[in-house]
């Protein structure tokens, strides 16, 4: 599985590769600190999930979700932020996030989140 990582912050973008690293089966394909550059490395990269903040310069998170999903809609975003607002939440689920979680509170079930994702993807195709 692979994985992109957006998010301005460079120490958010270590911590989330070392965290993401970790996991069987599962690739840190990128990273970006910038909404263009997200867009252009999920064009090259063709990953499986990118864990989006939503406050970035050049293209906003916001802009980079639907995008991405209009251009990908079976790739699992997972939406990490600062700005966890319930009304963000239900904009962010209405435009495809699969997830929306606070990046304070929920840090750490990104890793679950990809683990579980990475399992069901290794899995083999059952034949009827």
């Amino acid at each position: 599985m692979k994985v992109l990582i957006a998010d301005d912050a460079a120490e958010i973008r270590d911590r989330l590769g070392v965290l993401l690293a970790t996991i069987p089966g599962v690739e840190v394909a990128g990273a970006a600190g910038d909404g263009r550059a997200v867009l252009a490395l999920a064009e090259q990269l063709h990953p499986d999930a990118v864990v989006l903040d939503l406050r970035m310069p050049e293209v906003s998170g916001w802009d980079v979700l639907g995008a991405l999903k209009q251009a990908h809609p079976e790739l699992l975003v997972i939406v990490l932020t600062n700005y966890s607002y319930p009304w963000l939440q239900e904009r962010c689920r209405a435009a495809g996030a699969d997830y929306f979680l606070d990046k304070f509170y929920e840090f750490p079930r990104v890793a679950g989140i990809v683990r579980e994702h990475a399992a069901r993807l290794a899995r083999p195709e059952r034949v009827p």
